[in-house]
């Protein structure tokens, strides 16, 4: 999996976050900074070292990262992604065991979550049925197929603020009793 943050939020290339997963090899992977130099021109695949199709150039997500930022007041625009790898081990794809992944990391707008597969097939067997030549590759997540942050999540109101909240509403009560008796 690849986390990419854009490169115009502070602190973007020195984050830490754990994501897990069920139906994993791992169930629970902590990020790992790719190169403390962010991602800013040609494909995914190069930038990380390895061969894989289809291709992710950076203008396929960061367009629309900068068109998300550009809703956001005075916010700086972002000219590539801090690229974050986390490797979660042998996923057997297909039915229940499809993996599920979560994480308590409030990712910023405009970050993209694509993923990387690399698989090894027998192509030859020797007479005593031991593989004897493997094809290995690498297949990426189809560009639009990528999950793109659009905003932030909404806040869950601090206990203060619901204890105000109840509070009115018990004197809105309390008024209305009286009005009622008078």
């Amino acid at each position: 999996m690849a986390v990419l943050i854009p490169n115009s939020v502070m602190g973007a290339g020195a984050e830490s976050f754990t994501i897990n997963g069920t139906y994993t090899g791992l169930s629970s992977v902590p990020s790992a900074l790719h190169s403390s130099t962010a991602w800013t021109s040609g494909f995914l695949d190069s930038y990380l070292g390895i061969a894989a199709q289809p291709n992710n150039p950076i203008g396929a997500w960061l367009p629309l990262t900068q068109a998300l930022q550009l809703a956001q007041p005075y916010a700086p625009l972002a000219t590539g992604f801090y690229v974050y790898t986390l490797d979660f081990g042998t996923v057997t794809f297909g039915g229940t065991t499809n993996p599920i992944f979560t994480t308590a990391f409030d990712f910023p707008t405009g970050t993209v979550i694509t993923a990387f597969s690399y698989s090894s097939v027998c192509t030859k067997y020797g007479k005593d049925g031991k593989c004897k030549k493997y094809e290995s590759n690498w297949t990426a997540t189809a560009n639009s197929a990528a999950l793109q942050i659009t905003g932030n999540k909404t806040g869950v109101p601090e206990p203060m603020t619901l204890a105000l909240l109840g509070a009115g509403l018990g004197g809105i009560g309390l008024m209305r009793r009286k009005r009622k008796a008078a």
